[in-house]
């Protein structure tokens, strides 16, 4: 039988050929998660990490995943999850799909006339929808499609809480596969128990075109196993980029010929204040323009900064959302023009201008990393977000708040001794060529 349908194919191929059309056929590897192996399931569960994030959201109230098959719940969350996907895709891969592509969003709701051949689930925290996921269904399989998940409950891993649940859900519908799709992430290789082989035909009408597309394939597969086997990370080999070419038009010659000079000579002093919460009267006042924790925020960044993308940005984000850190945002004209974080996580803040490190202690939190949009600054909208982030340290429970200027940044300066700081370490380093000096200076008060 197998003879007869090699020969077969062969006298297509020879027919093919003959017509002059050359084909190529790749075959790859296509993992899939087996829900009828009970112990692969049980097995994933037995992860500590993994237990004990269910539990953190499970005390928080409701948690459970919901199909949805209504149109108009649809279209009334996708309005979320297009821009969970996009800020994840641009903050990994360069590339917004649903901003890309205005008809994308309505092309996931439309299919939504046909329920029985798609699959479309949402993780929910209380009332909040914390991963989706939609997919298409045939039989007994459901295929990995879109999936998103909300960039500050990363630390929690809900895609993959998501993916669990899932499993579950479908196990108990009826379902046997979840069909992972190929690739390497590693998320596949933890929930995969099962391999199938795919077949991708390619149409040629010139042999040299074939010929060149072979060798390019054979070569890009063997250099994908090489980075698989040394354990490089693709997308953070991509954002080495310090600068985005789209923003070279925007750098002014000034500050290259300054950074030139920084490279030959450079004198930097970084000062850090601490604030005692027993100082501070809490108050329930709330500042209505100041935003927590709202990343979609961040997509209205204009790349004003020439030294630091969007991309970077989002990249930044994302490990920092991870960490558990808090974003603070201001946005006006549909224009992010300000921001900064605060930190309970980070114990050790490491002083790049100065390449030094201070040590935040248990009960201390950490303010940092503020920006100005240009066109915005001088507008009170340091101060006002500033002043949100110390009363929600308070409410926290912080002993301490620590916060950092530059010693020529007067301004910052300024407003952060008006908000009560007072100085407490100086950091210098002075750069000659190759020669660095530097020191730490502990300041009382």
């Amino acid at each position: 039988m197998a003879a007869t349908k090699s020969t077969s194919k062969m006298a297509f191929f020879k027919l093919l050929t003959n017509k002059k059309i050359y084909v190529t056929l790749n075959t790859q590897s296509s993992p899939l998660w087996d829900l009828s192996d009970k112990a692969k399931y049980e097995k994933i569960l037995k992860n500590k990490s993994l237990k004990s994030k269910i539990n953190r959201y499970k005390a928080k109230g409701l948690y459970y995943l919901e199909r949805i098959t209504d149109k108009d719940k649809t279209r009334e969350l996708m309005d979320i999850l297009k821009v969970q996907c996009d800020f994840r895709k641009e903050a990994i891969n360069n590339v917004r799909p649903f901003a890309n592509n205005p008809n994308k969003a309505s092309f996931y709701i439309e299919r939504q006339n046909y329920p029985i051949a798609n699959h479309f689930t949402v993780l929910w925290s209380n009332d909040k929808p914390i991963a989706f996921h939609f997919g298409a269904c045939v039989n007994d399989t459901v295929f990995i499609g879109l999936s998103a998940y909300d960039p500050t409950e990363s630390k929690d891993s809900p895609g993959t809480l998501l993916l669990i649940e899932l499993g579950k859900m479908l196990f108990e519908t009826g379902y046997r596969y979840i069909d992972l799709t190929p690739g390497s992430d590693q998320y596949k290789e933890c929930f995969s128990n099962a391999y199938q082989e795919l077949v991708e035909p390619k149409f040629y009408f010139s042999k040299q075109e074939k010929i060149k597309n072979d060798t390019i394939y054979q070569i890009t597969h063997i250099a994908k196993k090489i980075v698989s086997r040394v354990g490089l990370d693709i997308p953070k080999i991509h954002n080495l980029n310090i600068i985005n070419l789209r923003n070279i038009k925007k750098i002014p010659f000034t500050k290259v010929f300054q950074k030139t000079i920084r490279l030959i000579y450079n004198h930097h002093t970084y000062l850090f204040y601490r604030l005692s919460t027993e100082s501070i009267k809490i108050n329930n006042n709330i500042d209505s323009e100041v935003n927590v924790q709202k990343y979609s925020d961040l997509l209205l960044y204009t790349e004003s900064n020439p030294w630091l993308t969007r991309q970077q940005l989002l990249s930044e984000a994302l490990k920092r959302f991870s960490m558990g850190e808090i974003l603070y945002s201001i946005v006006k004209e549909d224009i992010l023009v300000h921001y900064g974080w605060l930190s309970k996580e980070k114990k050790e803040y490491r002083v790049a201008e100065a390449d030094m490190i201070i040590n935040v202690p248990p009960d201390g939190i950490l303010l940092y990393d503020f920006y100005t949009e240009p066109q915005f600054q001088h507008q009170g909208l340091y101060q006002r977000n500033m002043k949100q982030m110390i009363f929600d340290a308070c409410k926290m429970d912080a002993k301490e708040i620590y916060i950092g200027a530059c010693q020529n940044d007067l301004f910052s300066r300024q407003l952060i001794e008006k908000a009560g700081f007072f100085l407490f370490h100086t950091f210098s380093k002075k750069q000659v060529l190759f020669h660095t000096l530097s020191e730490n200076i502990v300041n009382n008060f």
